[in-house]
């Protein structure tokens, strides 16, 4: 039988819409301890820094900074070395590291190894666009 004030259907047990819910005191309850998130520090530092690095070289690529300029070198390489950092701590949080390669294996039925082969792709071009800056002073 359902508590007193309680929604029908109400289990006991915490589902997404009953974190929406404020008690009878107006405040809203607190989920239990095994239903918040503890995310690894490798995948708060790959979502970070891989996100920081491609957001970089997006603005980058829009080719409104001089490309001659120091600052715009230095940004060039902080942008390949937070995606090349962010995408390498992925790989700490596997059980196996030295089988990432693997992820990329099922790329066919997995949006995960299809992310992570479109990540490595795009690489390819944000790491050419970036030399042509820092060498040729240029864009591409």
């Amino acid at each position: 039988m359902a508590p007193p004030g309680s929604l029908p259907g109400w289990t006991g047990c915490w589902i997404a819409s009953d974190a929406a819910l404020p008690t009878r005191s107006g405040k809203f309850p607190r989920p239990p301890r095994h239903a918040l998130m503890h995310p690894a520090l490798s995948i708060v530092a790959f979502t970070t820094a891989s996100g920081l690095g491609y957001g970089l070289a997006a603005v980058l690529g829009l080719g409104v900074l001089e490309p001659a300029s120091a600052a715009t070198g230095a940004a060039h390489v902080l942008a390949l070395v937070l995606i090349v950092g962010g995408l390498s701590s992925s790989a700490l949080h596997l059980r196996n590291p030295q089988r990432a390669w693997r992820a990329f294996s099922q790329w066919r039925s997995s949006w995960l190894s299809r992310e992570g082969v479109l990540a490595l792709a795009s690489l390819v071009p944000i790491a050419v666009s970036a030399a042509a800056a820092l060498w040729a002073g240029r864009h591409l």
